[in-house]
């Protein structure tokens, strides 16, 4: 179950490419200023929505990045946490880490790849055989929804997500919230805020011991 997790937000990460040249030129401009930094924060909301409990979870957190790959989203007092170095992804919820590395795995094996596209403004990476990517623009934002791609209904079923929806503030350059759709209408949605650049990241805040 853990690793079908972990696998499952690789494929988040994998996402920014096979999309038209247009919007293409879009994200890599409001990519641009990752660039330019060396390191940044943001608070983060971690909404879960599950259709069995009446009321959502709702907790806070933090979300760091650090170059050249360094990425962490806190949450719940540093209980659950998405991290990556460049080279694994962890996962960890309720103090429980799963940690798988990016090589040997057709699904993970994109993932170090996508991280340090996403953090050098780079969106050129064809991840066309492990997901559909369908793309909305308005005057502000873009809207991009991942499905990972799978051989057949049972490989799908094994997925704890089934779908992705990222979405990119295209003026300020900044990402605005992640949602990761689960089975049965479940999610969890992560929405970032009050971004600082270039600001100190201690590299304790990686560490998923």
């Amino acid at each position: 179950m853990a690793m079908a997790l972990v696998a499952s937000v690789a494929t988040l990460f994998t996402s920014v490419s096979t999309i038209q040249a247009q919007d293409q030129d879009v994200m890599k401009q409001a990519m641009e200023g990752y660039q330019k930094i060396s390191s940044m924060t943001a608070s983060v909301k971690k909404t879960t929505h599950n259709t069995m409990v009446t009321k959502d979870q709702v907790s806070t957190g933090m979300f760091y990045f650090k170059k050249p790959a360094k990425m962490c989203i806190s949450t719940n007092g540093g209980k659950d946490k998405l991290v990556t170095d460049g080279e694994t992804f962890t996962i960890v919820q309720d103090g429980k880490a799963s940690t798988a590395t990016g090589s040997g795995s057709s699904s993970l094996g994109p993932l170090t790849t996508a991280i340090k596209n996403i953090t050098s403004g780079n969106t050129d990476t064809d991840l066309s055989d492990v997901a559909d990517v369908d793309m909305e623009r308005d005057a502000t934002s873009m809207t991009m929804t991942i499905t990972p791609i799978t051989a057949n209904a049972a490989e799908r079923r094994k997925l704890v997500y089934q779908s992705f929806v990222i979405v990119i503030d295209t003026k300020a350059g900044e990402l605005r919230s992640v949602r990761l759709n689960g089975k049965s209408g479940n999610y969890e949605l992560y929405e970032f805020t009050n971004y600082k650049m270039d600001v100190p990241v201690n590299d304790s805040v990686f560490d998923v011991k």
